[in-house]
């Protein structure tokens, strides 16, 4: 299929099947030009104040309804289409209109209109007088029915238009609102008394369904009992519990610490090494065995085909939440014993942990992780699988941590790729198994363009492994650690051996209760709004824009922990509204987790300030305020009074986001140990005054 502004409109608005959706994704995170394309389309779709095609315009093919129909038709001849596609690309009015009205179309033929049940919950809470008690008979019909009251044109302005003024008393604007806010009280009035007249709510079998799992097996019967509709989902995970729990400022600013300051290596190396740099100290070599050659098949650069590779269990569904990417910024679900295709990217969230059966020959793990479990800059788990045969296993892990195992019986070789690099792994012995720990951080050094420093160790347990870097087979006892750094020398280091067991690789990281409450709540609302009488709400190729508005409803609605977790899930997945959002909190708390999800995004993969800056735009961040943020968020890699100067200057800025970076960054170039007086970035301006002069003071000196 080929990649035009039809097929790219459709495969926007999900109305291809699901083979040419993973074709036309495929060519979309291949083409730059592309993904740009898909970018204008949402932005010009947005704006407002945005005018129509011109009607009088005959020489204009795209300002014609009919051509615009016949083309969204596929049916306009083939000489027209190039000239029409051409005036939609160069005009952003032809643009919206043509993607605006597929949209529609593909809303009004492919699907119903569905509502959120927290909306139709609220729905019925608006009215709370005593016409709405259950017990409440209706009134008899032979009863004289009381006058009308007194309707006010203000109030029908507001419920017609949200507040918005449509015309002035008198007109014809206002009798065409009266009579329709009649209609609309009539409905409802309505509504309420066939609602309540048997003692109870009535829901309509569309709008009051209530979310439920999905079936665990085929063919099992999911949708519960209405007696049973308000219970809660079963979950292995505990209950939400009732105290709200909030996370210490002081884990928040270790946390911030750890990924702006300390090099972020793999925990195995700080648990061999501690705090010391790399290869300081190196421990005796494993003894020297003969290294069989490893059999790998010959390097094929990772294409996407229809080959299933994995399947993803029921029981993973029940306690992990993985997506699968379908373009840059469009993520689906996994539902239960969902294929994994050749070329697919996975990502679980933060705190979850996925399995994937590999057709039963081996299995990889997709480990999640939160600060609370182990603090290193580490938050979701992206992999992608390619081709492979039975015995071989090719994927690519871009960041978090990956467990890979074999079956008793077979022997695995993997072709492990990673930030450019390409390790060939065999495990020997039937327990054999790796853990793969990928970091990603802001590289403080590049001051010109945003390149991430990338870090990963092959850790392995269980069993002997075979390895070959480079040209060179080691043959690797379990307990040892084999780092790569972007950031040294090419040449291979050497293997280092663990001063203890490294526990993820075992089994999931132990959370507190709380979080475990939390990641089960933060399951079951991503559940919920995805998914509706046991059936997923979407196709399986379908892009979730529900999996956003469950984000933003967990951040304002969620306790506070719920809320972090949203925050980071946000970073995962690109979705950069709410964080922006959140620099203007009044909480530091809910501030500092914006800015270290978004420390995350940034070091996801390369240049990826650019989508950060389009966001900030269109929050009205001005074009001096973004390059300030950004030159914050990078921060410095020494200190100088230079530095101490311009800091303190920025600490009085007008925006809250921009003094509480600028502290953080001061509080990070100061020598350990070093107190530093208080500074309250929320405070007023006069308070601000004295706190940075007492600092400037002490740092830079009079």
């Amino acid at each position: 299929m080929r990649l035009t502004l039809r097929t790219l409109l459709a495969y926007l608005d999900d109305a291809l099947d699901p083979n040419d959706t993973r074709v036309i994704g495929q060519k979309v995170t291949e083409s730059a030009a592309a993904q740009e394309l898909i970018e204008r389309v949402r932005r010009v779709t947005r704006r407002r104040r945005l005018t129509t095609p011109d009607l009088t315009a005959p020489t204009e093919p795209a300002s014609d309804p009919n051509t615009v129909a016949e083309y969204l038709d596929n049916i306009l001849p083939s000489d027209e289409v190039a000239e029409f596609e051409r005036v939609c690309l160069e005009s952003d009015v032809h643009l919206a209109e043509v993607a605006a009205c597929h949209q529609i179309l593909s809303l009004i033929l492919t699907e119903p209109a569905e509502v959120p049940p927290t909306a139709y919950r609220r729905m019925y809470e608006v009215f709370r007088g005593r016409e709405v008690l259950p017990g409440r008979r209706p009134p008899s019909f032979a009863a004289a029915e009381p006058a009308p009251p007194e309707i006010r044109t203000d109030s029908l302005d507001e419920i017609l238009l949200m507040g918005q003024r449509i015309g002035q008393q008198g007109s014809r604007g206002n009798w065409l609102a009266t009579a329709l806010a009649l209609l609309l009280l009539l409905a409802l009035g309505t509504s309420l008394y066939l609602a309540h007249s048997t003692g109870k709510p009535s829901r309509s079998p569309e709008l009051g369904k209530t979310p439920v799992p999905l079936a665990t097996e085929p063919g099992q019967a999911a949708a519960p009992k209405p007696q049973q509709a308000a219970q809660e989902p079963a979950s292995p995970l505990p209950a939400p519990s009732e105290r709200v729990w909030d996370l210490p400022l002081g884990l928040h600013l270790q946390l911030a610490g750890t990924l702006a300051t300390r090099p972020a290596y793999p925990d195995g190396l700080f648990l061999a090494l501690g705090e010391i740099q790399p290869h300081a100290a190196v421990p005796a070599q494993p003894p020297e065995r003969p290294a069989p050659a490893v059999q790998v098949p010959r390097a094929q650069p990772p294409e996407k085909g229809p080959e299933v590779l994995a399947r993803y269990p029921a029981s993973s569904f029940k306690e992990a939440l993985t997506l699968r990417q379908i373009a840059p910024d469009s993520f689906v679900l996994l539902t239960p014993d969902a294929p994994v295709y050749a070329g697919d990217t996975l990502v679980t969230l933060p705190g979850y942990r996925g399995v994937l059966e590999v057709e039963g020959r081996h299995r990889l793990e997709l480990t999640g992780n939160l600060p609370e479990m182990s603090l290193n800059n580490l938050l979701d788990t992206s992999v992608t699988l390619h081709q492979a045969s039975e015995q071989f296993l090719d994927v690519t892990v871009h960041r978090g941590r990956v467990v890979i195992s074999r079956r008793p019986e077979k022997e695995l070789d993997i072709r492990l790729r990673c930030a450019g690099q390409e390790w060939q792994i065999k495990l020997i012995q039937p327990t054999s198994r790796i853990g793969v720990e990928t970091i990603r951080s802001v590289d403080r050094r590049q001051r010109t363009r945003w390149i991430p420093a990338v870090r990963f160790a092959v850790l392995t347990s269980g069993g002997e492994v075979l390895v070959k870097r480079t040209h060179k087979h080691e043959r690797i006892a379990p307990g040892y650690l084999i780092p790569w750094d972007s950031s040294l020398p090419a040449e291979p280091a050497p293997p280092l051996e663990l001063r203890e067991p490294v526990t993820w690789i075992l089994q999931p990281l132990r959370a507190p209760d709380e979080i475990r409450s939390t990641l089960a709540a933060f399951h079951r609302r991503i559940v919920d709004k995805l998914t509706s009488k046991g059936q997923p709400l979407f196709p399986a190729e379908k892009e979730t824009g529900w999996l956003r508005i469950a984000l933003e409803e967990a951040i304002t609605q969620g306790k506070p922990l719920e809320r972090r977790q949203a925050l980071f899930s946000s970073a995962c997945i690109g979705h950069l509204r709410p964080l922006i959002e959140a620099f203007d909190s009044p909480r530091i708390e809910v501030r500092m987790d914006a800015i270290v999800s978004l420390w995350y995004f940034l070091a996801l993969r390369e240049d990826n300030d650019r989508p950060l800056r389009e966001a900030l735009a269109r929050a009205d961040y001005s074009s001096d305020e973004i390059g300030l943020l950004l030159e914050l968020l990078r921060g410095f890699p020494e200190a100088d009074p230079t530095v101490y100067d311009w800091l303190l200057r920025q600490m009085n800025h007008d925006r809250l986001i921009v003094r509480e970076l600028a502290f953080l960054n001061l509080r990070f170039l100061v020598p350990p140990g070093q107190k530093l007086p208080a500074y309250d970035p929320t405070a007023a301006a006069e308070q601000r005054a004295r706190a940075i002069e007492t600092l400037r003071d002490r740092l830079v000196g009079k």
